[in-house]
């Protein structure tokens, strides 16, 4: 039977789903609160493998098995023993201790943007001398990615280059680039068993709002994403599909294993993000679809017209040529004034509900258009 409910705020990568959770009085089991737990990005590895640990065994049936996958028919609170009490503070254990044939592999991380050094990485001979070589450095980085090597050339175990962050106090942390040192057979089964698990935890997010992971604070590692609008939930699955745009702002799908880590984006829908903020209000019927194939069409060139503006020249030159305003030269709004130049409003009335949707792919108007229809079918977003 479970004795508590657990206490995982600090644990919950995502205010917005740990504040529905407390709304629905939702509380999660042994598993997934251990999954919460070990993708933490908020915590230190000592507070998941301590407190994390601690909350965890309130939530834990000592007569439930875990049901499908690898490790069916297993005792849940055997298997998370073994990951939590055994595996993970070994692991760490063993990463700390310094070895004759092996160095430690530095690489640094300055304010979320991956440095390294003019070296490609420091080499040092235990962890300690690493924690003295920085002690005195002026500018330490914000963490600091460790890799233990060989220098031998001799069969190695299976993953054996460990890796792990350490944030700016160097403590331990977890993260979706740790890599696992599997030395023991039954615990790398058990821990990629883990990894492979999937959970249908319930979120607020629906269809049409925009949701992105935010950057937890100015030394996170793990990048703020731009922001995406929600399509739909595979039926029978923890798949999510929504529709995005690339750094280029090129349009298309992307799909989540799960979205754990997401929040309500309530940032500005500027340039490239126009065109979020249009999928999100057409997929909540703000606006009606004849809008909706206008305002894509005139979003798609305005891109493709700000990318044709040749930037090798200076603005005074460009208003010269007549692509921007002699008063905007400077500012920022010079693309804007080249592409209401280019797109008029007699152009902008001319399309209809029934107007083709094109698309920029790859830098370029796509080859082929696409009714509203048609787009949703190709790009697996669900505006209907």
């Amino acid at each position: 039977m479970k004795t508590d409910k657990p206490d995982l705020k600090k644990f919950i990568n995502s205010e917005s789903i740990y504040n529905y959770w407390q709304q629905t009085d939702y509380a999660p089991g042994g598993l997934e609160a251990a999954w919460l737990v070990f993708q933490s990005k908020k915590t230190t590895f000592s507070e998941q493998l301590c407190e994390g640990w601690n909350e965890i065994k309130k939530t834990i049936n000592r007569k439930e098995t875990i049901t499908g996958g690898r490790m069916d028919g297993m005792n849940i609170e055997d298997f998370l023993n073994a990951i939590f009490s055994d595996y993970l503070p070994g692991f760490l254990n063993k990463f700390y201790e310094a070895e004759k044939d092996c160095v430690y592999a530095v690489n640094e991380y300055h304010c979320g943007r991956f440095h390294e050094n003019e070296k490609n990485t420091l080499l040092f001979s235990s962890i300690n001398d690493i924690k003295g070589f920085y002690k005195t450095a002026t500018a330490p980085p914000s963490f600091y990615k460790i890799t233990k090597k060989r220098l031998v050339n001799r069969p190695e175990p299976v993953g054996y280059s460990p890796q792990v962050f350490f944030n700016q106090d160097f403590q331990p942390v977890l993260t979706s680039r740790w890599t696992y040192c599997f030395e023991d057979e039954e615990i790398a089964n058990k821990i990629s068993a883990f990894n492979e698990m999937r959970f249908d935890f319930p979120v607020p997010f629906k269809k049409g709002d925009v949701i992105y992971v935010p950057a937890l604070d100015r030394n996170d590692i793990e990048y703020e994403t731009d922001p995406v609008v929600l399509s739909k939930k595979y039926d029978g699955s923890t798949d999510f599909v929504a529709f995005g745009q690339n750094s280029s702002g090129n349009v298309g799908s992307e799909y989540f294993k799960n979205i754990m880590d997401f929040e309500y984006y309530e940032g500005s829908y500027d340039g490239k993000r126009k065109i979020i903020r249009l999928f999100s209000d057409y997929s909540k019927r703000k606006i009606d679809a004849e809008l909706f194939v206008k305002g894509f069409n005139v979003l798609m060139l305005r891109e493709m017209t700000i990318r044709a503006i040749p930037w090798n020249y200076d603005d005074s030159e460009l208003a010269l040529a007549g692509l921007i305003d002699p008063e905007d030269i400077g500012t920022d709004n010079s693309t804007e004034d080249a592409f209401e130049k280019m797109v008029s409003a007699d152009e902008i009335d001319k399309m209809d509900r029934n107007a083709s949707l094109n698309v920029i792919l790859e830098g370029r108007l796509d080859q082929k258009t696409y009714t509203l229809d048609e787009f949703c079918d190709r790009f697996g977003v669900d505006l209907k």
